[in-house]
């Protein structure tokens, strides 16, 4: 858990699960948090709770969020406050307007709430840093009227010099009646800025007119101070010149503060250029040595995975005595020495008797993880330096915090851009830039690469009836067995759903991708375990080859895709590769699909009715409402070639809405024109069946054609109703209740698990074609066909069901089915698909 702030962050949102959400994100995090939900609210609670910190959504419900933040900037309470925008997704006009009306930062929804807590984390330490920043600012003011002042006299007759007691102290062994006195303040200054010094001494004397100077002077423990010298000439009541006086200024301080700045804004410049870390260490260590000279920087650093080691030595502890030391500092927080606040100890082989001050960044795991500043401070600073330094080591942690912040919040921005964050690997931009890259490398070095498409199969349907949480675990799964498949150098990402691509490592012989997709089909094969459940799935796979296919990487992507298509329309679970009439095929495919939404508005479907005969009387007793396409040329698209596409796509839903209110039309219409009522059987898909308003657009439809829901069946695959019984039981119960029958259509043919059939309510079986076609032809298949339809036809007569067989086509499999006992029959045998009778 990150360490607690007491920092009070309002939330301005309207959105109350944005706000709960964040609250809760946050407050684990240490924050104080409160919620508004418009700009009254907020002035309410700003009142009585002054916000550190300020989220704010764009659009409020009763004002511009914009507009609050340029009137939060121009009160006097909100001049600094961090204020980080909630803004809509690429919404850059806002963003810009955010920053023109004084945002510090801004994040789009959706939020995603890790990093919104480390975004929060790095403006608070950062506001933080620049809030001492301006304090020590106004310490400095402070400082220039309490400086300790010091002033000397020379005689211009008998050359006498006198000081002040303040100058002696300022100097050390000066006094005021020292002989040598002058002499010894001239050799204090050093000697680069001695000439100038004596040369403006004998400017003002000889002028008359003051001057001042900055310059460095020594003090007996050999530390340097830098000090304001006024210079002016000291006269008789007459105005004839006497002496010449001097007043020193002590601006060590002021000068170290002023230096301090410009180093801390040098590295907060450094950030925002995305410099390195070793850059923005180098940049630490130069803060550091300008405050105390002589001093060394070390930054140690240790994973939950490997020890502690150093990430960055200043020059003087690269080799020798300084190393040694970092080496033994390494030794000790190995050996599980917690450290607990800024701590201070000696290190007895470093040069120059130097201090090593311990500064915990970060730390956890028990203090066994981490980083820890290690600043190397000369142990014999005086008095007022040492007071100082406190000040220092504060700032260096400060910036280091801020450094290591923003460092982790930068990497985890990148790795959010080019990373799925379901399955950890790279994603889709990641991926097509490595493709670019790698494709320019090898075909410099003439290397063979292939890119390959790996698609799971039928996962659109699983993950549609168990829940995208079941969706979740196989695609990690999916990606976790993959990678144990990869071979050093290959480049795996999932590119978007149950999509994942490959760039292959160089190969010797394309034939070698054959046995790399044999292995990825082998480590997917084994099931994929649920719950209580059990799934098998399998994944199809296309593959192009640089330079044999291309070499462009774009194109080389899209070969790839068409391959996979292709894989999986021949059934999935098989490799294909690319060639110039799969293109063709699939830019036919990408046709139909463009087409489906327009030949629905401009009528181009219709629907066909093949009749359900009573077993006993050979009357027809409903009808199969079956969709046909035909094109404006005449020509008719079979439903074999759309329906996959259409439910791929998810326009199964509109088209099959379509069907259901038609097939209930045209049977009202027949009855209208005389006929008696007459039950119509409707395909229901699986995606259709799991919208969530799937019931309320069966019963509107119902209400809108006025048609009687006792005459409506609803015909499902066994997959459609295999998955989350639970779930489908409380759906189709519903349905029941409206007086709506529901058939398993195709029964035989799917995951045939008997115990649904009494867990579910369901009305009806359909015997799929496939076992139907065989009875009578004499063969051994023809008795395997028999049995299998006795026994279903006698399983479902024991749990109360009706029986209807499909893909009749002749008197021998008519009368076998009458003799068992079959409750109705369909095929071309008892009536072909055709329109309605009786309606034009």
């Amino acid at each position: 858990m990150p360490e607690p702030t007491h920092a009070f962050i309002l939330i301005v949102d309207d959105d109350p699960t944005l706000g709960l959400l964040a609250r809760e994100t946050l407050t684990q995090g240490g924050f104080s948090v409160q919620v508004a939900q418009n700009a009254k609210q907020m002035r309410s609670l700003l009142r009585d709770f002054p916000a550190d910190m300020i989220l704010l959504d764009v659009r409020l419900p009763d004002a511009s969020g914009i507009e609050l933040c340029t009137e939060l900037r121009a009160s006097d309470g909100h001049v600094h406050t961090p204020i980080l925008m909630i803004t809509g997704t690429d919404d850059n006009e806002a963003i810009r307007q955010a920053y023109a009306a004084g945002a510090t930062d801004f994040m789009p929804k959706p939020l995603n709430w890790q990093l919104l807590f480390q975004r929060v984390r790095y403006m608070w330490r950062t506001h933080q840093v620049l809030l001492r920043s301006r304090q020590s600012e106004r310490l400095l003011a402070q400082a220039q009227h309490m400086a300790m002042m010091g002033s000397w006299e020379k005689h211009l007759g008998s050359g006498k010099f006198t000081v002040s007691e303040q100058f002696a102290r300022l100097f050390g062994n000066a006094e005021p009646d020292c002989g040598k006195a002058f002499q010894f303040f001239l050799d204090t200054v050093p000697a680069e800025d001695r000439a100038g010094l004596i040369r403006t001494m004998d400017q003002v004397g000889a002028t008359g007119k003051p001057a001042t100077l900055t310059h460095h002077v020594g003090k007996r423990n050999g530390f340097s101070r830098t000090v304001r010298h006024d210079l002016d000439i000291r006269r008789n009541p007459q105005g004839r010149p006497l002496s010449l006086c001097g007043t020193l200024q002590d601006i060590t301080s002021d000068t170290l503060r002023a230096r301090m700045a410009s180093d801390r804004n040098r590295i907060l410049e450094s950030m925002l250029q995305n410099e390195g870390l070793k850059t923005l260490y180098q940049d630490l260590f130069v803060l550091l040595v300008n405050q105390a000279p002589g001093s060394e920087l070390a930054v140690l650093t240790r994973t939950a995975d490997t020890p502690w080691d150093c990430a960055y030595c200043s020059p003087g502890l690269k080799s020798g005595a300084g190393r040694r030391s970092v080496d033994a500092l390494l030794g000790i927080l190995e050996e599980g020495d917690t450290l607990r606040g800024a701590r201070s100890v000696l290190v007895g082989e470093v040069e120059g008797a130097l201090r090593a001050h311990l500064l915990p960044i970060s730390l956890n795991s028990g203090g066994r993880s981490g980083t820890v500043i290690c600043a190397f401070i000369p142990a014999g600073l005086p008095d007022q330096e040492t007071l100082h330094l406190d000040d220092v080591l504060q700032t260096v942690s400060d910036m280091a915090t801020v450094i290591l912040d923003n460092h982790r919040l930068t990497s985890d921005l990148q790795y959010q851009a080019f990373h799925d964050s379901l399955t950890g690997l790279p994603n889709r931009f990641f991926f097509l830039d490595h493709l670019r890259r790698t494709i320019a490398e090898s075909g410099k070095n003439g290397l063979k690469r292939a890119v390959i498409f790996i698609d799971l199969d039928r996962f659109k349907n699983a993950n549609d009836l168990l829940g995208h949480s079941f969706g979740d675990n196989v695609l990690q799964e999916m990606a976790r067995r993959l990678q144990t498949a990869t071979r050093p150098g290959d480049i795996l990402a999932r590119t978007g759903g149950d999509e994942f691509m490959l760039i292959s490592a160089p190969l010797d012989s394309y034939a070698e991708v054959e046995r790399m997709c044999a292995r990825f089909m082998e480590v997917i094969a084994p099931p994929f375990e649920e719950g209580n459940y059990s799934f098998n799935l399998s994944v199809s796979i296309g593959a192009s080859l640089f330079p044999a296919d291309s070499d462009d990487p774009g194109i080389l992507y899209q070969y790839a895709d068409v391959a996979m298509q292709h894989a999986k329309k021949n059934g999935g679970s098989v490799l294909r590769y690319y060639d110039s009439s799969i293109m063709e095929q699939f830019m036919e495919r990408l046709e139909l699909e463009n087409d489906m939404a327009r030949a629905l508005e401009q009528e181009e479907f219709l629907l066909e009715f093949q009749p359900q005969v009573d077993m006993e009387t050979r009357k027809t007793i409903g009808y199969e409402a079956l969709i046909r396409w035909r094109k404006p040329d005449g020509r008719l698209i079979p439903p074999s070639a759309f329906i996959p596409i259409a439910e791929e796509t998810g326009f199964i839903v509109v088209l099959g809405g379509w069907v259901l209110e038609t097939a209930c039309r045209e049977i009202k219409r027949l009855h209208l024109a005389g006929q008696p009522w007459i039950r119509v059987a409707v395909n229901v898909s699986a995606v259709q069946f799991v919208q969530d308003n799937f019931l309320e657009l069966v019963q509107q439809t119902l209400e809108k054609t006025d048609f009687p829901a006792d005459r409506l069946e609803l015909e499902m695959t066994e997959s459609t109703v295999m998955h989350g019984l639970g779930t489908v039981a409380e759906r189709l119960d519903a349905l029941r209740k409206l007086g709506i029958t529901i058939s398993i259509d195709d029964f035989g043919t799917g995951y045939s698990s008997m115990s649904y059939l009494k867990s579910l309510p369901i009305d009806s079986l359909k015997v799929d074609r496939s076992f139907v076609m065989e009875i009578g032809s004499g063969n051994s298949e023809s008795r395997k066909s028999e049995a299998l339809v006795d026994a279903l036809i006698t399983l479902a007569d024991n749990l109360g069901l009706t029986v209807t067989a499909e893909g009749v086509e002749n008197e021998k499999q008519l009368e076998f089915l009458r003799q068992k006992h079959c409750d109705r029959a369909q095929g071309y045998h008892t009536g072909r698909p055709a329109p309605l009778p009786g309606l034009d």
